[in-house]
């Protein structure tokens, strides 16, 4: 028997992201959704729950942006349970197992992927046999670690089909375009092929390639994945979905061919996707119109080409964005850009050629974030390397305050690009002198800002 304890909207645990979001008016507000924040001590809802649940095993997924929330609430439940065992996984603990496995309230982690090791976790827990030999578990016996290297590999199409009957109702709904849908969260690819340097995606891979398996990409077959649409669909009234893959397309052609008038006739829902542009043909977002496809979030990131390649690692023209965009949108299809600010090298011009290219490309909305270096990644050990940042610069946040000093921009002015990035993209630039006025944080900046936000799509 399990239980799921949910840390969200706790009022001591909200990330400044939220609150900055709304500070700059970006944030829609939900219309037909309220949920207000918790205002009591989540550790004492914790410690309550898990005094009367009695637990023989507390698990959790390690994320390297909420590690101060974990050590909050189970360095001291620890502490006053030291009986039970404690275990992390995710993508933070297969890319740092070192770090993870020592910080003190953790007594083992899942190296690897975790769906087959915490079956056997929870088996040997219950029959008291020894959990030492378990492949890809690492544990703490007499003060030293027994490390069991990596799990194999998941067969995806295995899986069964996710069971939410134990979180909060209100889990079930996902926000878009400013309302609160009924909404499955499904997993169709496990794996990215891309490497870029920003991301973890491409190291996740490379680590099950040193283990020896260079076959980590896995799509999920389209009759199974169907089938976990519809009895998602039915068991919780669904009104969409959201696909969660970090690149929906990178499926081969033919799999998409297959996919689309199955999901079309048999699940029926429009769905959310994340997408590249260099994967986006004519023929794609064709099947992803006819799929049902409603929006999907497509990574621009720099208006730079030069930049984009040499240090995101992101190998697609400029041209491959806008065609891309044209093509999503002449299937009736959503689109919001991803772009970033903030990094290295990125000084006020680069920020507004990548404005540029947003007024080129014309999606229907555009997402900017400030550079949040993911400890492990790529980019963020070169950074390091060179002297650019350090490790004590980078900061809990979550894409919306400056995590670390670039010598190109000071901290005021990336913020200030940050709260009026839409309004540069959405007006035209005879108001540019104007909207640079509202880059400024002060009373009547903000309110400038909220009164034109409700102008622009």
């Amino acid at each position: 028997m399990t239980e799921v304890f949910d840390t969200s909207f706790y009022l001591d645990l909200l990330d400044p992201w939220e609150s900055n979001l709304l500070k700059a008016s970006i944030w829609k507000i939900v219309d037909n959704l309220s949920i207000e924040a918790k205002t009591c001590n989540p550790y004492d809802d914790l410690k309550e729950r898990v005094s009367k649940f009695k637990p023989d095993l507390i698990a959790f997924t390690s994320y390297s942006f909420n590690i101060g929330i974990q050590r909050k609430l189970l360095s001291p439940l620890k502490k006053e349970f030291p009986e039970i065992k404690v275990i992390a996984g995710g993508v933070q603990v297969c890319l740092n197992p070192e770090d993870s496995i020592n910080e003190p309230y953790i007594d083992m982690i899942c190296n690897g992927e975790g769906e087959e090791l915490i079956k056997e976790v929870c088996s040997r827990i219950e029959t008291r046999e020894n959990m030492e030999n378990i492949k890809g578990l690492w544990i703490k016996k007499d003060n030293a670690i027994i490390r069991n290297g990596i799990t194999d590999k998941v067969d995806i199409n295995k899986n069964p089909t996710l069971n939410l009957d134990s979180y909060d109702p209100v889990q079930i709904y996902g926000l878009y375009e400013g309302h609160a849908y009924r909404m499955g969260h499904i997993e169709t690819t496990r794996g990215c092929p891309y490497n870029c340097s920003y991301c973890g995606s491409g190291a996740m891979r490379e680590v099950y390639r040193k283990s020896g398996d260079n076959r980590y990409i896995r799509h999920k077959d389209p009759v199974k994945l169907i089938q976990e649409c519809t009895e998602l669909k039915e068991k919780y009234n669904l009104e969409m979905f959201y696909f969660q893959d970090g690149t929906f397309t990178a499926k081969p052609l033919s799999l998409l061919e297959k996919l689309a008038p199955l999901y079309r006739k048999e699940v029926g829902l429009p769905f959310i996707a994340l997408v590249r542009p260099e994967t986006i043909s004519k023929r794609v977002a064709e099947l992803l119109g006819i799929m049902g496809c409603v929006h999907v979030s497509i990574g621009v990131e720099s208006g730079v080409q030069s930049y984009r390649e040499k240090v995101l690692n992101r190998r697609m023209s400029n041209q491959t964005i806008i065609d891309a965009v044209r093509f999503l949108r002449a299937n009736n299809i959503h689109v919001s850009t991803y772009n970033m600010i903030g990094l290295p090298g990125m000084d006020r011009k680069h920020v507004f050629e990548t404005i540029k290219l947003n007024k080129e490309a014309k999606p229907n909305s555009s997402i900017v974030s400030i550079f949040l270096p993911f400890p492990d990644n790529e980019l963020t050990k070169t950074l390091i390397s060179k002297g650019l940042i350090t490790t004590t610069e980078i900061k809990s946040q979550l894409g919306a305050t400056p995590n670390v000093e670039i010598k190109e921009m000071k901290a005021e002015e990336i913020i200030g690009l940050y709260d009026t990035f839409n309004l540069y993209v959405e007006l035209p630039t005879f108001l540019y002198p104007i909207i640079e006025l509202l880059e400024k944080q002060n009373p009547i900046a903000n309110l400038a800002r909220k009164v034109l936000y409700k102008f622009v799509r």
